[in-house]
């Protein structure tokens, strides 16, 4: 019974002894240190929701086989620094550059007096652009949910103004269907200043202390308004605003750097 005991006892010795020198089968995460306060953040995505409805409809009236695009989903890209003085409550001044393009084309027939009766009044062809590249400087103050460690998620939310400046231009080319003689095109630019809101919503995955994945949602508030050169009711030239709106919203996605 004594040898049976002795045996059985060396076999557990021998047992947790081999379990202990072999790797485990979870290893443990590796500690970097605590997160910095302060990171800047690079981020790529798209921007969608922007529209010019009143613009188009204004210059389609009148036109015949037209086909007009409004701003589609666009291409943006913003940078970050912000600083947390309290683990879950940060400040983050921002700045980010969009590319929004709208198009149209088509034809109308142009009211001029013929030189006589059996003369057919001049159809012209046109083709024309309207692009905004919209660059914005946010301040925003940021509450997050938990208070990140490494290797984990950090989701937040928050809020803030910024100024928006839209460069916004205009370019239409015609032609004469019949004699192929172009007609002036008209162009027009214009740069402004406007006040704008915002809301967001984002994550942090942490792969190390310093370094972070990022992923981001913003609610934008923004109105422009760009003049062009339009006919009154007494057939005199006269500028006429129109409201664009540059109500918006962006999803990105980039890189994190805590310092």
């Amino acid at each position: 019974m004594i040898k049976r005991a002795v045996t059985a006892a060396l076999i557990l010795i021998l047992a947790f002894a081999s379990l202990s020198s072999a790797d485990p089968i979870l290893k443990p995460r590796k500690y970097h240190g605590p997160i910095p306060p302060g990171s800047i953040s690079l981020k790529f995505g798209f921007i969608g929701g922007a529209d010019n409805a009143p613009m188009i409809s204004f210059l389609d009236l009148g036109k015949r086989n037209f086909a007009s695009k409004d701003f589609s989903t666009a291409f943006s890209v913003d940078g970050a620094y912000m600083y947390k003085p309290h683990p879950q409550v940060g400040v983050r001044v921002g700045a980010s550059a969009s590319f929004l393009r709208s198009s149209g084309d088509g034809s109308f027939v142009k009211n001029v007096i013929p030189d006589s009766l059996n003369q057919a009044l001049p159809q012209i062809d046109y083709d024309r652009t309207f692009d905004i590249d919209l660059f914005v400087v946010e301040l925003s103050a940021v509450y997050f949910f938990n208070d990140a460690s490494v290797n984990e998620f950090q989701s937040y939310i928050g809020g803030g103004f910024g100024l928006g400046i839209p460069h916004a231009k205009f370019k239409e080319t015609r032609i004469d269907v019949d004699t192929k003689i172009p007609e002036p095109s008209v162009e027009r630019d214009r740069w402004s200043a406007e006040a704008a809101l915002h809301g967001l919503l984002g994550m942090f995955y942490y792969l190390t202390n310093k370094t972070a994945l990022t992923a981001e949602t913003r609610v934008q508030v923004m109105q422009t308004k760009f003049p062009l050169t339009a006919t009154n009711e007494i057939g005199a030239a006269e500028d006429v605003k129109f409201d664009v709106n540059l109500n918006n919203f962006f999803f990105t996605v980039g890189v994190t750097r805590a310092f």
